[in-house]
């Protein structure tokens, strides 16, 4: 039987254990795993979720934006606008209007179909600048992550925990339920953005800015140790 000091050290032990197991899972843990993953939440996409149909010409030549993005930072950059582009062209123009971008008019050419065609040079405001960085998007299954430039502000991060569930011997993954908020290069908390020029960005709830929110996570066990499942 193990009373008294011997019992408090048994319990101390198991305690310093238990801390020192990489995978161990508590809640510093999944704030740090999730906070990962969350940190670009309060971001605009540049190029949503859609494909880069862009054309960029770089040195009078065409290049797939996608493969531009590759090796290059994305501004300046000359854009066509107008001809068969109706997804990429409007999405600059509507940056432009929100005051993150500027453009030049560089030529005007007719399109293979009669239509003008404007080549525009694109570079960012000092607005744009201030929220501007050239982030990475996972791509679905084995597939290299894709470059796209986003304005963020500020870096988002696990604010609470709310649920999870400590996975018994053998289970190797498990759900938890996190809050999440905003913080500034400082570590201080972005509660309100009183001038939100991007707020009708392609006028859609989804291109408004958000400062916070709420959501589930899937953590597996790796080689690596616990990471969120894609």
């Amino acid at each position: 039987m193990v009373t008294g000091r011997a019992a408090l050290l048994v319990g101390l032990a198991l305690t310093l254990g238990s801390c020192g197991d990489p995978n161990a899972l508590t809640e510093d843990r999944i704030s740090e795993i999730v906070s990962e993953e969350v940190r670009l939440s309060p971001c605009i996409e540049f190029f949503g979720n859609g494909p880069l149909f862009a054309e960029a010409y770089v040195n009078n030549a065409r290049v797939e934006m996608a493969d531009f993005l590759t090796g290059n930072e994305p501004f300046p950059v000359t854009v066509a606008i107008g001809g068969f582009d109706n997804v990429t062209g409007p999405r600059f123009q509507d940056f432009e209007a929100a005051g993150l971008l500027v453009s030049k008019l560089e030529s005007e050419q007719t399109g293979m179909m009669g239509g003008p065609v404007q080549y525009r040079r694109f570079d960012l405001t000092d607005l744009g600048r201030s929220l501007y960085q050239l982030g990475e998007k996972k791509q679905f299954r084995d597939r290299p992550p894709r470059k796209n430039p986003l304005f963020c502000a500020g870096k988002g991060q696990v604010s609470e925990v709310v649920r999870f569930i400590v996975p018994s011997d053998g289970q190797n993954t498990t759900q938890v339920t996190y809050r999440w908020n905003t913080v500034d290069a400082g570590g201080n908390i972005v509660s309100a953005l009183p001038d939100q020029p991007w707020a009708n960005i392609g006028k859609y709830q989804s291109d408004r800015l958000p400062l916070e929110g709420e959501g589930t996570a899937t953590l597996a066990l790796t080689n690596n140790g616990w990471e969120v499942m894609d």
